[in-house]
């Protein structure tokens, strides 16, 4: 009888062929076969999960150097191409998605080598399939970010109605109960709604951040009190202005109040402290949530590099979580995407949700028409369509 390990290495297997390159197409391939000639299914899975991480590096530069060097080249003008053709552009909405996609799938493979439960491994991937449903929902309509003022005002009401009625354990008041599941709604909507404040900067939004910000520091949380901190610290300074800087003060003020509560919730496992456990189960599994972290920041790297136009938002989104990851580094607080947990996984795809639309971008590039001139238009720049 097939179980659901031999499965997996399967599904892994043939996810990799799929998705790699083809210079290393073949590489898949082999483990592939090396995989079907391995009779003990939690080896075959081992070997199949191996090799995932061994390959992912593989298959993230294959999607996001080509992007890079033409966006490179069409930036400096070099060899007469033409930043019209061949997709010369990296979309960081799609590069987050396959992020977030395999950071999850990453966590799920520390989980089962962590010996957690079916449960938790279902619990963390049908979290992925909402985040990417409510991802779709939100960026199909574009109408809730389209009105920022309300989507911060609405997130922002949602937080402070988490404090005043949420589930209290050991003094924090942090969860609500979604059904059977509890959910931690500050990890879901505040990093949208810090980029929601990010696109309109206005007194009524002003006001909505700072009462969500003291409504999570009254929780209190002092993870999230840091999130709103640096998501605010990147706002100012792509935006200064009175407003900003104001929210950024209760922000600080709100982190320094948590900072002298006493917090005296104990560690969860396969939930706090995961990216040092992960060395106690398996260099392997500690390689996957290390990586897994790393990518929850590249979509903000390749955001700064290729839209200028939107680099506000992904500095916040890239600070917002960071931050998230070294909290979970340095405290009992949940590890982001690749711990056991829902609330971050939708957080993710949510805030990605919150992203601006990629616009065209100008930059300004030499292109040689075949009669040897200069052909950039009236305006001497080529518009890059997002």
């Amino acid at each position: 009888m097939t179980t659901w390990r031999r499965r997996t290495a399967r599904v892994l297997c043939a996810l990799l062929e799929a998705l790699q390159p083809l210079r290393s197409k073949n590489w898949a391939r082999a483990i592939s076969a090396e995989v079907d000639l391995i009779e003990d299914d939690h080896e075959a899975f081992g070997v199949a999960f191996g090799a995932a991480i061994g390959l992912i590096p593989t298959m993230l530069s294959a999607l996001l150097f080509p992007s890079l060097r033409r966006l490179s080249v069409a930036v400096k003008g070099e060899g007469g191409v033409n930043p019209l053709s061949d997709n010369c552009h990296a979309n960081p909405t799609c590069i987050a998605i396959l992020c977030g996609i395999i950071s999850v799938l990453l966590g799920l493979g520390y989980l089962w080598a962590a010996g957690a439960t079916l449960h938790a491994l279902i619990v963390n991937f049908v979290a992925m399939l909402l985040g990417i449903a409510c991802l779709a929902m939100v960026k199909l309509t574009q109408s809730f970010w389209q009105h920022s003022v309300m989507a911060t005002a609405v997130l922002a009401a949602l937080l402070i109605i988490t404090t005043l009625t949420g589930i209290t354990v050991e003094g924090a008041t942090r969860w609500v109960y979604v059904g059977p599941f509890s959910l931690q709604p500050s990890l879901i909507l505040l990093p949208a709604m810090l980029l929601a404040f990010g696109r309109t900067v206005t007194p009524l939004t002003t006001v909505c951040v700072i009462s969500a910000t003291i409504a999570v520091a009254s929780q209190p949380d002092r993870a999230m009190a840091a999130v709103a901190l640096a998501g605010l610290l990147a706002i100012g300074l792509t935006q200064p202005n009175r407003f900003t800087l104001l929210a950024l003060s209760a922000a600080a003020v709100a982190l320094a109040y948590t900072s002298i509560v006493p917090e005296n919730l104990p560690a969860v496992a396969h939930v706090d402290g995961v990216l040092f456990s992960a060395l106690a189960v398996h260099p392997l599994a500690a390689i996957a949530v290390w990586l897994g972290s790393l990518l929850l920041i590249v979509p903000a790297l390749v955001g700064e590099v290729s839209h200028r136009s939107a680099q506000p938002s992904h500095l916040a989104f890239g600070a917002i979580w960071a931050v998230t990851v070294l909290a979970a580094a340095l405290g009992n607080y949940p590890t982001p995407v690749v711990g056991y947990g829902a609330s971050a996984i939708i957080g993710y795809f949510l805030s990605i949700a919150a992203l601006p639309r990629e616009q065209a971008l100008d930059l300004p590039v030499k292109v040689t028409t075949a009669e040897g001139k200069d052909d950039r238009g009236s305006t001497g720049t080529w518009m890059l369509a997002a």
